[in-house]
């Protein structure tokens, strides 16, 4: 046999090998390409035994009458699994419209791109219904309505929180650029005392002097009279200046009022999980806000994660596996969990820093952080509090440092117990193994 011969031989050898290990999961199923005016879908179906396919394809509009048209032909062509891309956020009124019809399925596009330079809307869903087919696309975790729907207001609070920030830093630049030093005197430029003393430079007429700056202040802020009447005694801000400051605080108050009507939405929302959200409240660094907002991201049922490394993954709390011929590249947390990820960073600061030394997570914190800097220490944090959470949800227990359970750490989703007492939990291990421990005992 020639060379040529044994190469296409080896080849086919090699596509029957693929074809054997492959198996058809979705028998008759639909691949959908989504884009914002229309939507392509190809049913793919495989006869019993066979991994060859027949497909049926048809175009519609994003329109809802369309969409309810689209829905009407997968029932009467038996296609109850349908597989889309999560593009933008064209793919929610699609898959709202599927819904309750169709167990729709939900992908990461880098999971479902064709190849380039061979893409076209219809060779697009014939690929992602063939993917999906053969059960080679990794499912989107979707959550229940009622928490996407506290999760679009969680969201939406964010930036506003993002929004009111950006509007602050306005304001400062305008006290700056007015030769206002209250930031130097004041912990806070929107606190009742900075927001009555500039008021009334904003008002105009000469800069407030001590007996006045006394009477504007606020608590302990009086006995910074003279230094506030100091910080103000140079402002002179100009007319546009004064219409900045008019309009930004006007702006920060709006977006206040705001915030507090997302929170009470928010609050609606949560109230049938008040039991989860006490869960969450009961670890260190967080509160019952920022509890209902983590719960917002990953829900209520734990489930849907095959463990807490899972969880922690999909929040970008874990590191790249990134390695080729021997070699290990980057290995830095992956770019996921854009709201999720600086929540639980944030919870994780509170509880290393803010709730006493002798607290579990700040012991972790502090051993960490003498090895690998506080960078590391405080994501090493973040990923424990989430894999806590996990085992609490899972379990409906609440936060206990004290628990012997099982052993084990919060690495793997477990509330670890104290760690001076490692010689009791030996012990208990090696008589549960059945060894014979009559002659140990723990010290003390």
């Amino acid at each position: 046999m020639s060379e040529a011969a044994r190469k296409k031989e080896g080849g086919r050898a090699a596509a029957r090998a693929v074809r054997a290990a492959m198996r058809v999961v979705h028998p008759v199923c639909c691949g959908i390409d989504v884009h914002r005016s229309v939507i392509v879908c190809t049913i793919a179906r495989s006869p019993e035994g066979s991994l060859a396919a027949t497909y049926e394809q048809r175009s519609f509009s994003t329109r809802w009458s369309d969409l309810v048209e689209c829905r009407e032909w997968l029932r009467e062509a038996g296609c109850g699994d349908v597989c889309m891309e999560s593009t933008g956020k064209y793919w929610v009124p699609v898959a709202n419209a599927l819904e309750g019809a169709c167990r729709v399925v939900v992908a990461n596009p880098k999971y479902t791109r064709a190849i380039r330079g061979k893409k076209t809307d219809s060779k697009d869903a014939t690929w992602i219904a063939d993917l999906f087919r053969l059960g080679l696309v990794v499912p989107s975790y979707i959550p229940p309505r009622d928490i996407r729907d506290a999760r679009e207001i969680s969201r939406y609070r964010y930036k506003l929180a993002c929004m009111q920030a950006s509007e602050r830093n306005r304001y400062q630049n305008c006290l700056t650029v007015s030769n206002a030093t209250l930031a130097d005197v004041l912990s806070d430029c929107f606190g009742r005392t900075a927001r009555a003393v500039m008021e009334r430079v904003v008002a105009g007429g000469a800069p407030p002097g001590e007996q006045e700056c006394r009477g504007l202040a606020r608590g302990r802020a009086r006995a910074k009279a003279a230094d506030i009447a100091e910080a103000v005694a140079g402002c002179a801000p100009s007319e546009t200046q004064r219409l900045k400051m008019r309009l930004s605080s006007g702006h920060v108050d709006e977006i206040g009022r705001m915030m507090a009507e997302a929170d009470a939405e928010l609050d609606r929302l949560m109230e049938p999980h008040a039991g989860a959200v006490a869960i969450v409240a009961s670890v260190p660094g967080f509160t019952e806000r920022s509890a209902k907002t983590l719960l917002a991201e990953i829900g209520c049922d734990m489930s849907q994660f095959a463990d807490a490394r899972h969880l922690c993954s999909w929040a970008g709390l874990s590191p790249r596996s990134d390695s080729s011929a021997g070699k290990s590249r980057s290995s830095h947390v992956m770019r996921a969990g854009t709201y999720l990820k600086p929540l639980l960073v944030q919870c994780a600061l509170v509880a290393a820093t803010r709730c006493g030394e002798e607290d579990y997570f700040a012991g972790k914190y502090r051993r960490i952080k003498a090895r690998r800097g506080h960078k590391r220490a405080i994501i090493a944090v973040a990923r424990m509090m989430l894999a806590c959470i996990y085992r609490m949800l899972s379990n409906g227990e609440m936060f206990d440092p004290t628990d012997r359970g099982r052993g084990a750490g919060a690495g793997d989703g477990r509330c670890a117990g104290a760690p001076d007492d490692g010689a009791a939990r030996a012990i208990e291990l090696l008589s549960s193994l059945g060894y014979d421990v009559s002659s140990l005992r723990a010290p003390g």
